[in-house]
């Protein structure tokens, strides 16, 4: 695994940062949880889809507080 989190000085006053999570994932995994933590996060993946209860998310989605909005139609 391999995880990478950075500020971006350019940005610096727009976002706090970047991150960035590289893995493997073996078939029995269950996956990322992704945790409300507050921040307000676009999020684009391009591995293996994400899904919420059981349903895949879209490339691109906004997360705020546990909250999903989708940039497609969900």
């Amino acid at each position: 695994m391999n995880y990478e989190e950075r500020r971006p000085v350019e940005l610096a006053s727009h976002i706090k940062c970047i991150w960035q999570l590289n893995r493997t994932y073996r078939a029995n995994e269950v996956g990322e949880v992704l945790w409300p933590d507050g921040c307000q996060e676009l999020i684009f993946h391009y591995g293996s889809a994400y899904s919420l209860q059981g349903r895949p998310l879209p490339r691109f989605f906004y997360r705020h507080a546990g909250a999903f909005l989708f940039t497609e139609d969900y």
